[in-house]
C-alpha cells in the first residue's frame, strides 16, 4: 500500500479498537445508532427506540460526533446560460 493508505487503514483499525458500548457511530451506508453490543466481528446498533440492527464491526465509519465537527460544504451551483 501507498503510504497514506497504510496510514489511513492503521487509523481506521484503531478506532475500530477502541469503540465502546454506549458510542454514537455513524455506519459507512450513513445510519447513526448507539452501540449495544460488541463482538469480534459484529456490532449491534440501536438505530431507534426498540430498533435494532446487527452488523459488521468494519462498517462503522466514524463517531456521530466527528461527523457533527465536521464542516458543512455547500455544491457550487453554475448557470448554464
Amino acid at each position: 500500500m501507498i503510504r497514506p493508505q497504510s496510514k489511513k487503514a492503521k487509523e481506521q483499525a484503531k478506532f475500530l479498537s477502541e469503540i465502546k458500548r454506549g458510542d454514537e457511530v455513524v455506519t459507512s451506508s450513513g445510519i447513526l445508532g448507539k452501540i449495544e453490543g460488541l463482538t469480534e466481528t459484529f456490532v449491534t446498533l440501536q438505530i431507534a427506540d426498540g430498533v435494532s440492527v446487527r452488523m459488521l464491526r468494519s462498517q462503522i465509519a466514524a463517531t456521530s460526533q466527528s461527523v457533527k465537527q465536521a464542516p458543512a460544504v455547500a455544491p457550487k451551483l453554475e448557470n448554464n446560460k
